[in-house]
């Protein structure tokens, strides 16, 4: 005798379920594409149901930071021609690092190292391994440094011992940097530039009209600011005045060549200072209260890598340094401050997506800034700070949630995504805006969401028949 089993079938609920199960033992990479997605899943399920992974957005990671895959599951029953949608958010672990590979990242960010006569040991191993996978582990010995003066070059000596944390493989690089002469214009300490006419900070009045360079140069040097700072795309280098080449207006300064607006703004600034002396391109700001300059802000040609670590040094009590980075679409800013290292003479920043920073010497206005995590604005619309961005899209915070496209607002009500609708909670009783699952009452009509939040039509549930529209049928 010779029995045929027919293979076991699945309702479209079964499979999303499936589905749901296997979704966090999926393996996902860089390379990961909706076909692979889709074979890792084909075989967890019967075979009247079809899928298809739909509105892949990517993004990458990289050895700093988790990527992520966002895309939408859409499955389907053969036998009814059910179809059903799963909202998908896979996270692409940080990548590792083999020896060869960090050596590379070591000797091409040799160059953007930042060192000066006030470096020390811990001060360079947190610039390198800033430089390096999660998986990597940077160890310096035979540190020796000879200190710059104003006519020779200094020199910054030892080896670097590279650690594979998770194989124990090691090896060892010399290094040998540069720290460039002491410009003639000033003194050394702190690890920054300071006006040396001066040892006092006073108040720098806007004059109505800026006559020359060497009224704006004389106006700096008695207040004790340099022009000197950071911007969307990281820390600049060191721009001295005399790099500023004309004055078109009393709002507009320009140096090499590159011309910008005054800003005037009420934000308690404090100037900060690089440490590498180098002159670039770009556009100065300055940053006004009550009519008096408090700050200096420069932007211009990108010095430093994306995710660089940039040692700057501020002129305020370290216990008083406050650091924001501006969220661009609704011009906020978030704190920062705690994902600082502090050194002895300063801190170092992470460079965040190549956002801009803020360093001021008291907490912004509560009207200025926003939150990580859920931020509502100030006209009560709720939207979701995401890697120091406006999340748009589906968003998973202890249920999903969906903000718009386009601005980023939370969505609340019923959401049509192609032929699948879903439904997000529309009272404010601490789940505003969350999918909703199972029987839902919408004006007095009843109507019943799987699982994954899409709305059944066309069927029955619990012995309840539902319509085209999704709506029950008494």
């Amino acid at each position: 005798m010779n029995l045929t089993i027919k293979k076991l079938e699945q309702s479209l609920d079964e499979a999303k379920n499936t589905v749901l199960l296997e979704l966090p033992n999926i393996n996902v990479n860089n390379d990961t594409t909706s076909d692979s997605i889709k074979e890792q899943l084909k075989g967890k399920i019967a075979g009247n149901i079809t899928i298809d992974v739909q509105d892949i957005n990517k993004k990458l990671a990289t050895i700093n930071e988790d990527g992520n895959i966002i895309s939408t599951i859409i499955i389907t029953d053969r036998n009814t021609g059910n179809i059903s949608s799963i909202p998908v958010n896979l996270i692409i672990q940080k990548l590792q690092q083999s020896l060869d590979e960090a050596k590379y990242s070591l000797n091409t960010a040799f160059n953007n190292i930042i060192v000066s006569n006030d470096t020390i040991v811990d001060d360079l191993k947190n610039q390198l391994q800033n430089k390096v996978g999660e998986n990597i582990q940077i160890e310096i010995s035979d540190f020796n440094k000879s200190v710059a003066t104003q006519t020779k070059p200094g020199e910054i000596t030892g080896t670097i011992t590279i650690i594979n944390k998770t194989t124990g493989e090691q090896t060892q690089e010399s290094i040998n940097l540069t720290i460039s002469k002491l410009p003639t214009n000033v003194v050394s300490g702190g690890g920054g530039a300071r006006t040396s006419s001066s040892n006092t900070n006073k108040p720098l009045t806007l004059s109505s009209k800026i006559e020359s360079v060497q009224a704006l140069s004389h106006m700096l040097d008695r207040s004790n600011l340099s022009l000197l700072g950071i911007s969307r795309n990281n820390l600049l280098s060191n721009v001295t005045i005399n790099n500023i080449k004309t004055i078109s207006s009393n709002d507009n300064i320009g140096f090499d060549e590159v011309k910008s607006v005054v800003s005037k703004v009420e934000l308690p600034y404090t100037e900060i200072k690089a440490t590498d002396g180098q002159p670039v391109k770009g556009q100065i700001s300055m940053l006004v209260a009550d009519s008096s300059i408090v700050g200096i802000n420069i932007q211009g040609e990108e010095k430093y890598g994306k995710n660089a670590s940039i040692k700057v040094i501020t002129e305020v009590p370290e216990d008083n340094v406050h650091v924001y980075t501006n969220v661009k679409d609704i011009n906020k800013y978030v704190d920062v401050t705690e994902k600082n290292t502090k050194t002895k003479d300063g801190i170092v920043l992470p460079g965040i997506n190549s956002d801009n920073y803020l360093i001021t010497s008291k907490p912004l206005l509560q009207s200025k800034k926003a939150n990580t995590g859920w931020y509502k604005n100030e006209n009560g619309e709720w939207l979701y700070i995401n890697n120091y961005e406006v999340h748009k899209g589906w968003i998973y915070d202890n249920g999903w949630y969906y903000t718009d496209l386009v601005n980023g607002k939370m969505k609340t009500g019923w959401l049509n995504e192609g032929p699948t609708w879903y439904y997000l909670n529309e009272i404010s009783d601490g789940t505003l805006g969350k999918m909703k699952t199972g029987w839902i009452k919408d004006k007095n009509k009843w109507y019943y969401l799987y699982s994954d939040g899409s709305m059944a039509k066309n069927t029955y549930i619990d012995g309840y028949y539902l319509d085209q529209t999704g709506a029950w049928v008494k």
